[in-house]
């Protein structure tokens, strides 16, 4: 951690982290809401899990990791700042009953793997479009409110990030 000196004040300015995914067995496809980012076993950075901006349709996916291995069954998990000390070994369900689970064709990827439009549509997604004002606040002071609680964003570092979406047009 860095602590910078401003005014008599002194905030505590914490440097992004790399943490570590495992899984049994090794080699699945990692995704974020980026995207797919690599194989297990795999170091990501924090800004990975949880960026700064991300497309409001992915917002599901914000704070979420998804391990994929064909024979298993799915790994979803909401990575918290105990993960990110510790890291993550992810134990996949590889079993008899996972294979009858698992299609025998490869699945499609999360949708943040879709690819970003070339330029930006004139018109919203139906589902942001259908969403008002008031409801994206909403989601986004919920989210702002879970990282919180998870210990992923200081007391100062959620009361600016509310009072700018509360704040907004």
């Amino acid at each position: 951690m860095v602590a910078l000196a401003l005014g008599g004040q002194v905030p505590v300015v914490s440097a992004v982290e790399r943490f570590r995914i495992d899984s049994e067995p090794a080699g699945a496809r990692v995704f974020t809401i980026g995207g797919r980012v690599g194989t297990t076993p795999l170091t990501l950075s924090e800004r990975d899990i949880y960026p700064n901006s991300y497309p409001p349709e992915d917002v599901d996916l914000y704070g979420v990791i998804i391990l994929r291995r064909d024979g298993c069954t799915d790994y979803r998990r909401r990575v918290t700042r105990s993960d990110i000390e510790q890291g993550i070994l992810a134990r996949l369900d590889c079993g008899a009953s996972a294979a009858a689970v698992a299609p025998a064709v490869p699945a499609p990827e999360p949708p943040a793997t879709r690819p970003a439009p070339a330029r930006p549509s004139a018109a919203p997604p139906p589902e942001a479009a259908a969403e008002s004002p008031a409801q994206r606040r909403l989601r986004q002071l919920r989210v702002i409110q879970e990282l919180h609680d998870e210990g992923l964003l200081s007391d100062a570092e959620e009361q600016s990030i509310r009072r700018r979406i509360l704040e907004a047009d």
